[in-house]
């Protein structure tokens, strides 16, 4: 597979509060290569203000999600699957349900109904930009919260 190269730029400013004036302003862009999808996927939530609140474990267990269900439109994760989670990643099933219970807190996982989750689109996405957006449209019209807030 061909390597995906990419960079992303980040921007701030400083501004006086006083007179609105920018006092500075500082660029840095970051370049990345990733392998495959799935880690541009991880590179992607990675650089978002979410992800770093959330705990190691959460962290370790969106990973695996992402690895394994990253592909399907809308899974299950009942008590088997989060023992071959636990198992796979090495903690108690407990662990593996608080980790969960925080992906949804933080909308990186979004519950259609009791144990049937959907990853949400804004932080891992495979298809088109124009796909993207349907998709998170679909879902604003069903009122399902996207945003953390």
């Amino acid at each position: 597979m061909p390597k995906i190269k990419n960079q992303i730029t980040e921007v701030s400013t400083v501004i006086d509060k006083d007179t609105g004036e920018e006092l500075e302003r500082v660029t840095k862009t970051f370049k990345y290569i990733v392998q495959t999808e799935q880690e541009f996927l991880l590179w992607f939530t990675f650089t978002t203000p979410d992800f770093i609140k959330l705990t190691n474990s959460a962290k370790n267990v969106w990973v695996t999600i992402l690895y394994k269900y990253g592909k399907i439109e809308d899974f299950e994760i009942g008590m088997a699957t989060r023992a071959r989670i636990a198992s796979e990643l090495g903690v108690n099933t407990s662990t593996v349900a608080n980790a969960i219970a925080e992906l949804k807190e933080y909308k990186f996982l979004l519950q259609l109904s009791r144990g049937y989750y959907k990853i949400n689109p804004l932080y891992a996405y495979r298809g088109s930009l124009k796909d993207r957006r349907a998709e998170l449209h679909y879902l604003l019209d069903l009122k399902v919260d996207l945003y953390n807030q």
